[in-house]
């Protein structure tokens, strides 16, 4: 009996063993990077607390209305459709190009769906600190844009389906065969093609950034090489903290460059509908594309100088242990975890957690 057992053992229950670890072998990788991102070096540092204080504890504030849900489903598919895919499972157009396969959205929010700081801090400034292909989005999205498309993607991603190519050529009057085209039963509302842009080279959200007088991603060169901007200084007031002679100043800052940014902005759209008035109604020429080009280029020039230029004012005002806070704040610090443990952790215990010793 016991050598029948044994043989049994020998060839049948042994080698079902081996493959069971052979499988769990060549799955590991998937497992490691799959479901919610565990794999992903920037959910890692968030488990470890090193999120910016300026994102940290932020909590989603839309309520999962139709409006706000269709709104986010659009912001979706002009943003983020052709890395993460029409489904949310990293399967775009782009994702083959892509050294790193772009994160499987439905996953992450199916094991994950309320670590809202996290989203709005991986939208917001993307992967690039932790080498991944995910751009940044600030600058390009709104806050309240950003936390729409969280609210879409934490509702279950409703109405997702529909390819960008499908939504640009497709009859939207009929139901989408695939199930994708209807969302909280009614017909899947796709966002505007860009050949039916008022002004092809500006989307709506471009323009609403440039009346508002907002950054529209031309201070980077400042920003994130640790010289502070107005807006984000008063975002962290209390949290650098400033005094209240230094909100007063920032705050004034702040109102000159928006308003000298919402002229020049201003101007930019008009010289862009120019241009596209031109080519609409074929009265372009070769001499007048190159005035138009030359006066956008302008306008685009002192705009970004006005941002730019704002950022030079700030050193003035904060003293260097401030602008140290503020860039540790926004993240911008040592990308080392040793060296400086995030406010709210003993130093002691995190240094330990982090193999520091």
């Amino acid at each position: 009996m016991e050598q029948c057992i044994v043989r049994l053992w020998d060839l049948y229950i042994a080698p079902l063993s081996l493959l069971a670890v052979a499988i769990l072998w060549l799955a590991w990788p998937a497992l490691a990077h799959g479901p919610g991102g565990k794999g992903s070096p920037a959910f890692e540092a968030y488990e470890k607390g090193q999120l910016p204080g300026a994102f940290k504890g932020r909590r989603n504030p839309l309520d999962q209305t139709e409006e706000t849900i269709v709104a986010g489903q659009r912001i979706y598919q002009e943003n983020c459709v052709m890395c993460h895919g029409a489904n949310a499972e990293g399967k775009g157009h782009m994702a083959t190009m892509l050294d790193k396969r772009p994160a499987d959205l439905r996953q992450m929010f199916r094991h994950f769906p309320d670590v809202d700081d996290y989203y709005r801090w991986i939208i917001l400034e993307g992967g690039e600190r932790f080498d991944l292909p995910m751009p940044g989005f600030e600058g390009l999205l709104t806050d309240t844009q950003v936390w729409q498309v969280v609210t879409w993607m934490q509702s279950g991603f409703p109405g997702a389906g529909t390819e960008v190519k499908d939504i640009m050529h497709h009859d939207h009057s009929q139901p989408d065969e695939t199930g994708g085209g209807h969302m909280m039963e009614r017909p899947h509302q796709p966002m505007m093609p860009q050949h039916q842009r008022a002004i092809k080279s500006l989307s709506t959200d471009d323009i609403a950034e440039l009346r508002r007088g907002g950054g529209w991603g031309l201070a980077k060169a400042a920003e994130l090489n640790g010289v502070p901007g107005p807006a984000h200084l008063l975002d962290l007031k209390d949290e650098i903290p400033l005094s209240r002679d230094q909100v007063a100043a920032i705050t004034d800052l702040y109102e000159d460059m928006r308003r000298r940014a919402v002229r020049h902005g201003q101007r930019l759209i008009e010289l862009e509908e120019d241009l596209d008035r031109h080519f609409r109604n074929g009265t372009i020429t070769e001499s007048i594309l190159r005035q138009k080009l030359t006066a956008i280029g302008r306008a685009r020039a002192d705009l970004r100088y006005v941002h730019l230029a704002t950022h030079l004012e700030t050193p003035k005002i904060l003293s260097d242990r401030q602008t140290a806070r503020y860039n540790r704040l926004r993240g911008y610090a040592s990308d080392d975890p040793c060296a400086a443990p995030p406010e709210g952790h003993d130093a002691e215990m995190w240094r330990k957690h982090n193999g520091c010793e």
